[in-house]
Parts: structure tokens; sequence; C-alpha cells
């Protein structure tokens, strides 16, 4: 079983945190939710879930592939210290990284995305550019092991190519 490390913090956007979950735990994937803390966490929608994990008790060698939703919350964990190294060691291993909407915002603090195509909300834009990343606004984007998505309706294709990815490597 193939393991996938969920970033997240209140204010996620529910449906590109529960859609993306569902699915690799239906596809046989073991998922846990990393957050800052071990606790309760909302999203702007008020779905409510529960970190399995707290940062500091895990490490990114105990996974395969890393999802960062979006919403407000990449932006929260942008000032978690231990939350940008923890995603530069899955970039620095070629590790599968996803993310959607806001959370290329995190990608880009960690320093993971110069020279790369990304997508992501408009109004990501400018600090994805600034962190040297090549921002094109299209629904899905892959630049080797780092797949982008534009907003909640890049969500079934963005998840298919993070499945196939997964299984296939492709």
């Amino acid at each position: 079983m193939r393991r996938i490390a969920i970033l997240l913090d209140d204010g996620f956007e529910d449906s590109e945190f529960s859609y993306p979950y569902n699915r690799l735990i239906e596809a046989g994937f073991d998922v846990d939710i990393i957050a800052g803390e071990k606790r309760s966490y909302t999203g702007e929608k008020g779905t409510k879930t529960t970190a399995d994990l707290a940062l500091a008790d895990t490490s990114a060698d105990d996974y395969d592939a890393l999802y960062v939703p979006g919403g407000h919350a990449p932006e929260k964990l942008c000032t978690i210290p231990e939350m940008t190294p923890f995603v530069r060691a899955f970039a620095a291993k070629n590790k599968t990284i996803c993310a959607v909407c806001h959370g290329p915002l995190l990608l880009a603090e960690a320093g993971v995305l110069r020279g790369r195509t990304v997508t992501g909300y408009k109004s990501t834009e400018e600090a994805l550019l600034h962190a040297g990343a090549l921002y094109t606004g299209e629904s899905i984007e892959r630049d080797g092991h780092i797949i982008t998505a534009r907003d909640p309706r890049s969500l079934p294709e963005m998840t298919r190519r993070l499945l196939d990815t997964l299984k296939h490597g492709n």
C-alpha cells in the first residue's frame, strides 16, 4: 500500500480536500491528514476533519506523495516553520506533489516551483510568478513530479492524473 500525505489547516476548501481524499481511499491508498497540530480542522464551508498526525510526528520519508488542497489553509500552512522543509523534502526526492487552487502557494513558499510550469487560482498568479514559476492559468498542469490544478472544477481531471501517476508513474 502506498502512503499519501494531505496537508491542511483551518479554512481548507471543502471539496478540494474531500473529493481527492475519498478517491485516494477508494483506490486503496493509505492517506494521512497532516497539520501543525493533531486536532480538528474546519473547512470554509463547514466540513470538519481531524488531523491524523501533527507535522512534528512524521517525515516526508514516510510517504510516496503529497497533496495540498486550496482555500485559505495554504496561507496558514506557510506560517508553520517546519512546513516548508517538509514540502522541500518531497521535491528533493522527486516524489509526486499535487496542489490545487491556493495550494501552490505553499509550494512557492517552499521554493520548489522555480522554472516549473504551474497553474492555480487566478489570485495566486503574482505569487507564483514571483517564486519563479511559469503560470499558465490552465485547468491542469504537470511539470515532472509536480501536478497543479486551477480550482474545484479541475478536481476530477486532477485526481485522475494524480491516481494515474501514483499507480503507473506516468
